[in-house]
């Protein structure tokens, strides 16, 4: 297991700001780390699940290649500094790899779900996903190491359960949640010192189809658990706050003809404490499939006006965006876009999240399948017009390695920044270099320390044209 930290020579940087095609540094405080697959997970697509979560005194990445070969876990950050190849050991322990003893019907790590904080008095937690347990298993970056469960939760009789994970941030000082899909149920649950006792009950569809996908956020302090299968998309939410089951207030019918290569995200895109719905399409027919619809749930679900029985027939409403090559060429076709959905603030010129979408198959400079990650402003979706405001690659890119195919935003030393994995290669990029900005007079953003020293430094990074695109 290595993690290497490169340093790349950017003049242009400094004179004429940096391309969203590179990743760039000048500043030794910041930089581009690659984190090889590690001993153990041989050619698996290392990098296609990532979680990101800190404790009070570091940062920490874990990494998966799916089912059968659980999680990696990396120190990135420590008192606010980066640190390199010199981590504790205990915090780079891998919970499993092929042949190892944590891997139970060859299902461990099939996702990971970051959880700042668990309980009482438990930061920097990881929940792992275990089907074929079935169980989740919650690991804490405060604990003495991470090799040890702080809980298990398994659901008796519930097949696949652990097969699909989502986290719900929290309101105020809440501890976050923790939702929990199996082959066809749901649920959410809460405190670490009796985890299958204090949970919320999501109602099944019912339709006796395999969920495929599973998202969980909030609806103005209430829980919203999102959750598709082939026949549609529903969304779940809390009567009131701390009841203990969900109704179903809402049936979508699919946006698309995809049945499979289904990502669903909640989150807040405007501030109005009622997240947004975005739904991936990245199917095995990406000429006519592959797009990112996006919903405003406040507008479909008015606020205080849950309905009072469920909905008996599913509705078609008209999304506020829909991130296509059929309605914008500025996103590749037949890329793979939708792959790996996630939202988060990295921009360094506003103050709204944006939409980070992998495109892993994109062609870039001539390689096939070398994989791009195209970024979009949140705010804009309420425009009507969304355009792309920036497209990231690997600086040296190379054919098959699929960048782009797992994603997360991760906060690194007090600042959120992007994390890429390179599925084909089995790496993962964390890039200090990802922000929005457009303004290249500006050069880049400083953070200083009380005596006004520079202690980090992060590039202001070029809004791309369509000409720019190779």
């Amino acid at each position: 297991m290595r993690i290497l930290l490169l340093g790349i020579a950017v003049t242009c940087a400094v004179i004429c700001g940096c391309s969203f095609r590179d990743f760039l540094s000048y500043r030794e405080d910041t930089g581009l780390y690659v984190i090889d697959r590690p001993d153990g997970f041989n050619n698996a697509r290392f990098g296609t699940e990532i979680a990101a979560t800190s404790t009070a005194e570091r940062d920490l990445i874990s990494v998966s290649a799916g089912p059968g070969h659980a999680a990696a876990v990396f120190l990135v950050a420590e008192n606010g500094r980066l640190e390199d190849v010199n981590a504790p050991s205990d915090m780079l322990k891998i919970t499993g790899g092929e042949g190892t003893s944590d891997i139970t019907a060859g299902t461990a790590g099939a996702t990971l779900v970051g959880l700042p904080t668990w309980g009482r008095g438990l930061h920097g937690c990881l929940a792992i996903g275990e089907p074929g347990k079935p169980a989740v298993s919650i690991k804490c970056g405060d604990q003495n190491s991470m090799g040890e469960a702080v809980h298990v939760i398994s659901q008796t009789g519930a097949a696949g359960f652990g097969r699909l994970l989502a986290g719900v941030r929290p309101v105020g000082a809440e501890p976050w949640l923790l939702a929990v899909a199996s082959a066809q149920d749901v649920w959410v649950y809460s405190d670490h010192e009796s985890p299958e006792e204090n949970r919320t009950d999501v109602f099944s569809p019912g339709t006796g189809e395999t969920i495929t996908a599973l998202a969980a956020g909030r609806y103005d302090g209430h829980i919203m658990v999102a959750v598709a299968d082939a026949s549609g998309v529903y969304l779940f939410v809390q009567q009131y706050p701390n009841a203990k089951q969900m109704i179903l207030a809402l049936c979508l019918e699919s946006p698309n003809t995809a049945t499979t290569g289904i990502n669903a995200t909640l989150a807040d895109l405007n501030g109005d404490n009622v997240d947004e719905l975005l739904l991936a399409y990245a199917g095995p027919d990406p000429a006519q499939t592959e797009a990112v619809y996006v919903y405003d749930v406040a507008d479909l679900i008015p606020l205080h006006a849950l309905p009072p029985d469920p909905p008996t027939e599913c509705v078609s409403p008209a999304p506020l965006a829909t991130l296509a090559s059929a309605t914008n060429p500025d996103i590749p076709a037949m890329s793979g876009f939708g792959t790996a959905v996630v939202v988060g603030d990295i921009a360094t010129d506003d103050s709204g999240p944006e939409i980070i979408v992998g495109a892993p198959l994109d062609r870039v400079s001539g390689k096939k399948e070398a994989g791009s990650v195209l970024i979009f402003r949140g705010a804009e979706v309420f425009n009507g017009e969304i355009a792309v405001a920036g497209r990231v690659t690997d600086s040296t890119p190379s054919g098959g390695h699929r960048f782009g195919g797992g994603l997360a935003v991760a906060p690194m030393a007090g600042r959120n920044e992007l994390v890429v994995g390179a599925v084909g290669k089995g790496q993962v990029f964390i890039a200090y270099c990802t922000g929005v900005g457009t303004d290249l007079t500006q050069g880049a953003d400083t953070t200083t320390n009380g005596q006004g020293k520079v202690i980090s430094t992060r590039c202001r990074l070029q809004k791309q044209s369509k000409a720019e695109r190779p």
